[in-house]
């Protein structure tokens, strides 16, 4: 969710800079000059927010990648396990497959 909301505030933004585009045509007459030359074209504020929710995007995904890594710094997936699970009378070695692809 925290992924997508900053394209969803792009949108919001471009529906917030259309529908003032609108309310000032219907203020001013169909023949009033234009707010903005194109609502929905990345020009000045618009811009930074496409740009700010990219950086967030980002910031979120670095965020997320370092808690995983500090999570699991420490974890060692084993290549080997002594089982000695019923029904087995005796204790016999497990193999992980791939143990390290699985760290």
């Amino acid at each position: 969710i925290l992924v997508t909301c900053p394209s969803l505030l792009v949108v919001m933004h471009v529906a917030y800079r259309q529908e003032r585009e609108r309310r000032h045509r219907l203020k001013h007459g169909p023949s009033a000059p234009s707010l903005y030359d194109n609502p929905s074209k990345k020009r000045g504020g618009l811009w930074w927010t496409y740009l700010l929710s990219l950086l967030f995007k980002a910031a979120v995904d670095a965020g997320f990648l370092y808690l995983f890594h500090r999570l699991y710094e420490d974890y060692d997936m084993p290549r080997v396990v002594a089982c000695s699970e019923s029904p087995c009378p005796h204790t016999v070695d497990c193999y992980i497959s791939r143990p390290t692809e699985k760290k």
